[in-house]
């Protein structure tokens, strides 16, 4: 007798994934409108619990005007901020947040996934972790944003650093941006989109015409390693990826660093930092600033006016096979 077949033919699947969505996008909303909300109840009880955090934030301009000094006096400066899932990870270390691990689920999923942080045992997890809170105590300009244990972490530093919100950081928005006084430095730019961003450079005149963002210096990329989950790398741990890509700048020279490298941002930053040498953390940001666009900055009017013809997302050869799985694909 012939096997039955079960299921549908091929050529419905693509109509029948169509109307799911539109089915369930109505539910998704709602859960995105409740996480938003959550976070900015949890912000407004934070600022009743650690005011000193919230108190003496600098304006945008004072921010820009920090970076732009140290830069253009050869001061250097180690800014930053500290991502979403290496804050969850560093507060659960400290203060305990999972049960009978102090790491809970969700973030060891996240720590590997969307961080590159591996293996995810508590022992990798704790390691990983006095790393971010050696680096956040040296810190000199944090951008802040309302992450789960950032207000807490902050109050347990020996002292505050100059804070500011986190897009204060991004060199976008000003008539005389911070980044225009990288002009004529030689700068080492760490992020795993290499090729993306070597690309652009060639185009660099076109992607910000009316604003000097990307002046003309002298560009060194090297690739932070990409070992998020589903990606292919040869590394053993996160703490060994840390280490190699350590030692590869340490041969290079360069006058100042521009980093976006997830859970290795931090504590590259900090050891550029302690060469004398500045340092500034981004994070995805880093791309915009090459002409290199996202489905994260989609939802954000202020960003998608940065985009014009010479923009582009990243090449194929920056995304790996499992790219979807990071906040489904946001910097692709």
């Amino acid at each position: 007798m012939a096997e039955r077949g079960h299921g549908l033919e091929p050529g419905l699947w693509p109509g029948l994934w169509v109307a799911h969505m539109k089915a369930v996008e109505p539910v998704l909303n709602r859960a995105r409108t409740a996480k938003a909300r959550l976070k900015l109840w949890n912000a407004e009880l934070d600022r009743l619990r650690y005011p000193a955090y919230y108190r003496g934030r600098l304006s945008p301009e004072e921010a820009n005007l920090l970076l732009y000094n140290r830069l253009l006096q050869g001061v250097p400066v180690l800014a930053g901020k500290l991502g979403s899932v290496e804050s969850r990870l560093l507060g659960e270390y400290r203060y305990g947040g999972g049960w009978p691990s102090r790491f809970g689920g969700r973030t060891r999923r996240q720590a590997h996934q969307n961080a590159g942080i591996f293996p995810v045992d508590d022992g990798s997890l704790a390691a990983a972790a006095e790393e971010l809170w050696t680096a956040l105590q040296s810190i000199e300009l944090l951008g802040c944003w309302p992450v789960e244990y950032q207000a807490r972490l902050l109050m347990e530093l020996p002292q505050l650093p100059q804070r500011c919100e986190m897009p204060d950081l991004e060199p976008f928005a000003y008539g005389l941006p911070w980044s225009s006084a990288l002009a004529g430095r030689r700068v080492l730019v760490l992020h795993p989109f290499v090729d993306s961003l070597s690309h652009q450079w060639g185009r660099r005149e076109a992607l910000f015409p009316d604003r000097p963002v990307l002046p003309d210096f002298d560009p060194v990329f090297l690739a932070t390693p990409m070992t998020i989950q589903g990606a292919q790398y040869e590394f053993r741990s996160w703490q060994q990826a840390l280490e190699q890509t350590w030692e590869r700048v340490q041969s290079l020279q360069f006058d100042v660093a521009l980093i976006g490298g997830g859970a290795y941002s931090l504590p590259l930053a900090l050891r550029i930092r302690r060469m004398e040498r500045s340092a500034i953390h981004l994070g995805g940001s880093l791309q915009l600033m090459f002409g290199v666009f996202g489905q994260r900055w989609e939802r954000f009017a202020s960003q998608r006016a940065l985009v014009n013809a010479a923009w582009i997302r990243p090449l194929s050869s920056d995304r790996p096979l499992n790219y979807q799985a990071v906040e489904n694909g946001c910097y692709w």
